[in-house]
């Protein structure tokens, strides 16, 4: 998630001036500031992950402190206005980031809701922003995930990820399981697993309202290559579950804005 807070760094003002930038320029002058961001609450991050996930308090730290700095860079952004042409795509990224800023915001409110950020509220955004040309605000190196091996004892279920989707069984047993992925597609895949809350669909939890009906985290995988596969052991209880891949396209699109989301009931 070091990238989430790069990202709101784009949140300009909708209204717009006269002398409006070109599109190069504008890319330009937006990622030097998420670079900027970026630096200046890169110790933040390494305090909250320095002993692996952070737990809620300090999730609730470190948006607490990043805060301010973001707050500078939206005070800065705010004066850079897109080109005419360029505006009502401009203004779309720039409603995915206030919707997804308010989300990520609530954490700082107590640890019960930084609890509840368990998917990057950013997704739907950085895929509008990636595709616009801002990089810098859109994307961040992805953490590398240790590889698993089947835990002893587990249920093996088979995995078939592609573009952009993935073949998984409608409904699996309880308890401790080995989901084993294949990648038969063209580009890198992974696997993310959360149970869903009753109600909830994937497409919810992982795209319209990131975390919003997300009951727990299973975790991720790591990253299979095209024709290798990934593993991830989960112990898994009654009820509907979700999976994504997050990876991103050649065209910056995570691929679970692509559709490569789905659900596998439990019983």
């Amino acid at each position: 998630m070091a990238g989430a807070f790069v990202l709101i760094a784009v949140l300009a003002a909708c209204g717009q001036a006269d002398g409006a930038l070109s599109k190069a320029e504008l890319i330009k002058r937006g990622n030097a500031i998420c670079e900027r961001v970026d630096n200046e609450t890169a110790g933040f991050e390494e305090e909250a992950f320095a002993d692996g996930d952070p737990d809620p308090a300090e999730m609730q730290t470190w948006v607490r402190k990043s805060s301010p700095f973001i707050g500078t860079a939206l005070a800065d952004l705010s004066e850079l206005n897109p080109p005419k042409a360029d505006k009502d795509e401009f203004n779309a990224i720039l409603a995915e980031g206030n919707k997804a800023l308010k989300a990520f915001q609530k954490a700082a409110a107590s640890e019960e809701e930084a609890a509840k950020v368990q998917v990057d509220p950013f997704i739907s955004f950085n895929a509008k922003a990636a595709a616009y040309g801002l990089d810098k605000c859109a994307s961040d190196e992805e953490d590398e995930v240790p590889a698993q091996e089947p835990a002893p004892g587990a249920a093996i279920v088979d995995v078939v990820a592609k573009e952009y989707a993935f073949e998984v069984p409608a409904t699996m047993k309880t308890g401790a399981t080995a989901l084993i992925m294949e990648n038969a597609g063209g580009e890198e895949h992974s696997m993310v697993v959360a149970k869903l809350k009753p109600g909830a669909s994937a497409q919810q939890a992982f795209i319209a309202e990131p975390g919003e009906g997300i009951e727990s985290d299973l975790g991720t995988s790591s990253t299979a290559a095209p024709g290798g596969k990934a593993v991830l052991n989960a112990d898994l209880t009654p009820g509907t579950f979700a999976m994504a891949c997050f990876i991103s396209a050649p065209d910056g699109q995570p691929h679970a804005v692509k559709g490569m989301v789905a659900e596998f009931k439990v019983e």
